[in-house]
């Protein structure tokens, strides 16, 4: 229960999940005589978001009920794994300014069965880029598994700008290599 307008206006919440449901975050009850009971809950625990949706519920606490089991179902049986970010070798740009340019990717959230085993990652990078590559030009993909099952993908970038060599950095490196 809250007061607005300096006490002259009551607001009540009928999500009584918000009060007695651990991790609660909110969203919305109603009824109707067509739809019965309803309600959207949403629940946060170790870093993963859950919503249930219940329609047609006989009463206002068998609604409560059944959006209870389905979070707790899936608090119990699946979390939200984040994948270690593994450091690249930067990647040959054959024609450019610099020999190499960084590569990274970000890891997503993965959600996965409570014991179903360690996420593992493959990378499909090729050998070389030709120049130019531009910053967050897509180089390869990182794929994510658990077990043989593909679960997630997400782009390599390049990290930096190589533009295209011109001729005079090329004369450059040529002569500074008869000095060195």
């Amino acid at each position: 229960m809250d007061t607005i307008r300096n006490g002259a206006f009551g607001l009540s919440n009928t999500n009584r999940l918000i009060r007695f449901y651990p991790g609660a975050t909110g969203m919305k009850t109603g009824y109707t005589s067509s739809a019965g009971f309803c309600v959207s809950a949403t629940a946060e625990r170790a870093g993963m978001q859950v919503i249930a949706v219940v329609l047609g519920g006989q009463t206002s606490d068998i609604r409560f009920s059944c959006a209870k089991k389905m979070m707790d179902f899936a608090f119990a049986n699946y979390s939200v794994v984040e994948p270690e970010p593994v450091e690249l070798e930067n990647i040959t740009v054959a024609g450019g300014e610099h020999k190499s340019t960084p590569l990274s990717y970000e890891p997503p959230s993965i959600l996965t069965e409570k014991g179903a085993g360690e996420i593992t990652v493959r990378f499909e990078i090729p050998d070389f880029v030709e120049a130019p590559v531009k910053q967050g030009d897509m180089i390869g993909v990182a794929r994510f598994y658990s077990g043989e099952t593909e679960v997630a993908s997400v782009p390599v970038t390049a990290v930096e700008d190589n533009g295209r060599i011109t001729f005079f950095v090329l004369l450059w490196r040529i002569l500074t290599s008869f000095l060195i």
